[in-house]
């Protein structure tokens, strides 16, 4: 049967997942009659850390040196890195140190067994890719890091650190398709969230135009046929989002500027929004009434990140009729962002509960 309202996994779990085949029975056994034919891998290789791991790797790269050392303890107690003298990103292949192949390629023979043992022939497996500028933002120094500009329709300069992330990135991609066939991308774009949320209404329009275009530049490079969604997301370091914007305005800018520029050839399956983060949500119809200004295409799917386990359900199943009443269709239910920030497993376990709540109001 149809469900008429799903439940999506983000896809990372927390440090205490210790295999790919742990993640995945775990998402099945808690969630499996509620997913809408998603299966992720629980991200076990990032332990939980979303890219740290892979920002920790490049400390062995040949061209790269330390700006700033860091454990993770808060966003800016992080290592980021430079240019040695002389050097370039492509003395040495990004694609290992992002690792998007391998972690798929390890998941992909747990999916395939997991899936015939659970009987679930209508799982594809979930593949989860942090946006370039998200990395990049992350990995190295803000002021080394620049965003590329362009004229028309030509590339204009193009910066030392954005670049060979973006091509590795797309490299990794192509691979996987080659490897997987039919797997969905999940796009994941925090840093063009915040970008957007933090941005004064008279610049946000430029941004937007940006960050839009950096997505879907990367959609562009999965081959043709391609299935996609795109997550955006605040990031949650230690469960603490990046942002709590006053309305989902800017994800709508964000949302209605990708699927301008989305690229034909690919379908977009869902778009993710996180939404009415903090202790008690905002149950008032002007924060989400410009969700009715969304245009999505009409098989994308709005997926709802409003699944917070800590606020009370009464306020929870409010908020989930003000989201549909303002996009004037039914949605399906995630998290604000993936269960990975989460303490341990049974922390995880409780916001798929809640989820599960919601989309079965």
């Amino acid at each position: 049967m149809e469900l008429t309202r799903a439940v999506h996994l983000v896809g990372s779990l927390p440090p205490d997942t210790a295999t790919v085949d742990e993640g995945m029975r775990f998402f099945l056994d808690n969630a499996g009659p509620h997913l809408r034919g998603l299966l992720p891998s629980g991200e076990t290789r990032r332990r939980g850390l979303y890219v740290a791991p892979m920002v920790d790797g490049l400390a062995t790269h040949p061209a790269l040196e330390y700006v700033t050392r860091g454990d993770w303890s808060t966003l800016t107690a992080r290592p980021t890195y430079r240019l040695r003298r002389g050097r370039s990103l492509r003395d040495a292949p990004l694609d290992d140190y992002l690792g998007y192949f391998k972690e798929t390629q390890e998941g992909l023979l747990a999916f395939k067994e997991i899936s015939a043992e659970y009987d679930r022939s209508d799982l594809r497996f979930q593949v989860s890719v942090p946006s370039p500028l998200s990395f990049s933002f992350i990995a190295f120094n803000h002021r080394a890091l620049q965003f590329y500009q362009r004229t028309g329709d030509s590339a204009g300069r193009i910066w030392p650190y954005y670049r060979p992330v973006v091509e590795a990135t797309g490299r990794e991609i192509s691979r996987i398709h080659e490897l997987a066939g039919d797997v969905v991308f999940q796009l994941e774009i925090p840093a063009e969230t915040l970008l957007a949320a933090k941005m004064p209404p008279g610049l946000r329009r430029i941004v937007v135009a940006i960050a839009a275009t950096a997505v879907t530049d990367l959609a562009v490079m999965t081959p043709s046929g391609s299935r996609l969604g795109v997550h955006l997301c605040f990031g949650s370091l230690h469960s603490k989002p990046g942002a709590r914007p006053r309305s989902t305005t800017s994800m709508v800018d964000l949302a209605n500027g990708i699927v301008e520029r989305w690229p034909a050839g690919r379908e977009l399956e869902f778009v993710h929004i996180p939404m009415a983060d903090g202790p008690s949500p905002p149950l008032h119809k002007a924060y989400y009434e410009h969700l009715r200004r969304l245009t999505l295409p009409p098989k994308t799917r709005l997926i709802a990140g409003i699944a917070h386990e800590y606020q009370p359900l009464d306020e929870q199943r409010r908020v989930l009729a003000l989201v549909e009443s303002a996009f004037g269709h039914q949605v399906d239910v995630a998290s604000a962002c993936g269960l990975g920030p989460r303490a341990d497993k049974a922390a995880a376990r409780k916001a798929i509960a809640r989820a599960i709540d919601l989309a079965t109001s």
